[in-house]
């Protein structure tokens, strides 16, 4: 989670407008992180990463389900042993 987390952070510092959001994947095992942005020139930008589903850090996210999540929970998440739910 730190590694994904830690990489996906220098994609938002380096992107305007961002938002981030999680979605499970429908069979359940992998949840990716995602984050939406455009870079200075207005390029749009996706960009994810997986991890292993966990239920005590995503206890709320049904296998298939897309939320959004604050950009700060992913600079939390890129400190190693933090969990920010």
């Amino acid at each position: 989670m730190t590694d994904v987390a830690r990489s996906l952070v220098v994609w938002a510092d380096s992107l305007e407008n961002v938002s981030t959001s999680i979605w499970r994947v429908p069979h359940g095992g992998r949840v990716h992180l995602e984050v939406h942005g455009r870079t200075p020139c207005g390029i749009p930008v996706v960009v994810y990463g997986g991890v292993w589903f966990d239920e005590a850090t995503f206890p709320d996210l049904p296998a298939g389900m897309r939320q959004e999540m604050p950009v700060f929970v992913l600079r939390q998440w890129n400190s190693p042993g933090e969990v920010a739910a």
